[in-house]
């Protein structure tokens, strides 16, 4: 598990930083609340805005030429997006929405770029995300290749949980779905397995962990491979 999650209020990347920088950056900062299905960008939309989530989770998704998505990454309060202008990316390849409602704080991208380049521990922490965030990608396409709808749904929804401040957060099965790439109806048979077996409490677009070590001992191993990569990596702040 992530043991960063309610350290704080702050995004974990400002909290790893000194005083002064922190309150320079937050200074710059506007704190914005997201709902769920918010749209943060689109393929071949330039950046307008980088995010640094607080309680919110955002989804980063490829959309297929049938229209279909498939997720390949989660961003909550441990990082921030997008991730692709550490490599000078001014434009988007992929569809990013709020996952899960909450705050985040964002900045516009030339000012954050700008603050890259000016605070080295804030590009140091950054790029620490980064490195956690291609073990997360790499992970997530073994793992859906190789492993089970209901591991795959359980690995979810842990990672959710370690985003989000509380044991309950609120989410549809239709965007679960959307999440695992798969329809809908096997969505509702995962989390109802899930849910017979004291797991998880879901009603009415909200889930509820009821047992986190029993939810882990479902999960396949790409949960912990990542959880221990980014414990790693971002550490305690």
């Amino acid at each position: 598990m992530i043991t960063l999650r309610a350290v704080s209020n702050l995004n974990a990347i400002l909290d790893a930083l000194g005083v002064e920088t922190r309150d320079s950056l937050l200074a710059r900062l506007e704190r914005v609340s997201l709902r769920i299905g918010d749209v943060i960008e689109q393929p071949d939309e330039r950046f307008g805005y980088a995010y640094l989530p607080i309680d919110c989770v955002l989804s980063a998704t490829v959309v297929m030429g049938d229209g279909d998505e498939v997720e390949i990454a989660t961003i909550g309060y441990e990082g921030f997006h997008p991730m692709s202008v550490l490599l000078g990316a001014t434009h988007s390849l992929i569809r990013t929405v709020c996952q899960v409602p909450g705050e985040s704080y964002r900045m516009p991208i030339e000012d954050f770029t700008q603050a890259l380049r000016q605070y080295p521990t804030f590009r140091a922490q950054a790029d620490l995300f980064g490195q956690g965030a291609i073990v997360f990608m790499s992970q997530s396409i073994a793992c859906n290749r190789r492993h089970p709808l209901l591991e795959r749904c359980a690995r979810w929804l842990l990672m959710t949980h370690d985003r989000v401040r509380g044991a309950d957060f609120r989410l549809t099965q239709e965007y679960l779905a959307v999440m695992l790439g798969v329809r809908r109806p096997a969505v509702s048979l995962a989390a109802q397995t899930l849910q017979n077996a004291g797991l998880i409490a879901y009603r009415r677009g909200s889930i509820r962990v009821l047992d986190r070590a029993g939810l882990e001992a479902v999960s396949c191993e790409c949960y912990r491979v990542v959880a221990d990569a980014f414990q790693r990596l971002v550490g305690e702040p």
